[in-house]
């Protein structure tokens, strides 16, 4: 129930989040998540439209393959004044790109896409050392809801200074790894990839 001037503004967002998930069939846990966080998605005044958004996504797709693999997308925004008074809204992309390896490169397309979002893609100040392993813990709980954010350890760390850049190993109880890289594109913290990788795999890499 609202009253005053606590009325909800349906034409603007606040924060989109667009995410491209990739796992071998798209009802199968994605191994690898593209995340691109924007605020304020909109000029000032106008109405928040998904269309520039879903029309980069289906460049990207048209890149990647012909026909491109088989893929869903979601696209959803929330309006609230309790507990913020805060609009959101996410698109998401899932494809799966099944089983075989080498994949197809994702990577570059995606980027792009996600490269005609960004305003100002370069000049972005790089993270602090705690924020970076804070933002990276939230970022893989939100790829992969079941994994806590407090239950996953930081097992290596690198931060490239000329970039930007950082790396991020995390592991979860059950001994699954995620790499985080923040700052992929321009060193924009904004942008980040993450993979993860099942604990069989990571004892079959090495070698035990």
């Amino acid at each position: 129930m609202t009253s005053g001037d606590e009325h909800l503004d349906f034409g603007r967002v606040d924060v989109l989040r667009v995410t491209v998930a990739v796992g071998p069939t798209l009802d199968a846990t994605p191994d690898e998540v593209f995340v691109l966080d924007l605020d304020d998605p909109h000029p000032e005044g106008s109405r928040w439209d998904e269309t520039p958004y879903v029309d980069a996504l289906e460049a990207m797709l048209r890149r990647v393959g012909t026909p491109p693999p088989p893929h869903a997308m979601e696209v959803a925004r929330l309006h609230a004044t309790w507990p913020t008074r805060l609009a959101t809204a996410r698109i998401v992309l899932s494809l799966g790109v099944g089983a075989r390896t080498p994949r197809p490169p994702l990577g570059a397309a995606v980027l792009a896409a996600f490269e005609t979002m960004l305003a100002n893609p370069e000049g972005q100040p790089a993270l602090p050392r705690d924020d970076a392993l804070s933002l990276s813990r939230r970022l893989v709980h939100s790829a992969w809801p079941e994994v806590g954010v407090g239950t996953l350890t930081v097992t290596d760390e690198e931060h490239h200074h000329a970039t930007g850049l950082w790396r991020v190993g995390l592991c979860s109880p059950a001994r699954t790894r995620f790499e985080v890289d923040l700052g992929v594109l321009g060193g924009d913290p904004s942008t980040a990839h993450l993979r993860r990788t099942p604990a069989a795999e990571v004892v079959d890499s090495v070698g035990v």
